[in-house]
């Protein structure tokens, strides 16, 4: 069904895989701790001069630059693709950090 913003594949296909409930409570909150682990690591990249607006402004450029009707750009592919890899790696780790 086309819409916009257009879909994360990664992440929805990632996040509405079957399992039980607990299952699925396990892999939510292995995506959240990868998604600000790895949204913490790209912000140590920016002018550390910057203040908290400033931020924000240039990871919402980031994410958004190029983005159309039919895709995103490849920065945010990339980065989305990153926290889904970051989150099955804990996932499958005996320790799981559960909120």
């Amino acid at each position: 069904m086309p819409g916009y913003p257009p879909a994360d594949h990664t992440v929805r296909d990632f996040l509405t895989m079957n399992g039980t409930e607990a299952e699925s409570y396990r892999r939510v909150c292995c995506f959240i701790d990868a998604l600000f682990h790895r949204t913490d690591e790209i912000l140590k990249t920016f002018d550390s001069q910057w203040g908290i607006e400033e931020v924000a402004r240039q990871f919402r450029i980031c994410m958004t630059t190029e983005q159309t009707m039919e895709g995103h750009n490849d920065f945010r592919k990339s980065f989305y693709d990153d926290v889904v890899r970051i989150a099955k790696e804990r996932l499958a780790a005996d320790q799981v950090c559960l909120l």
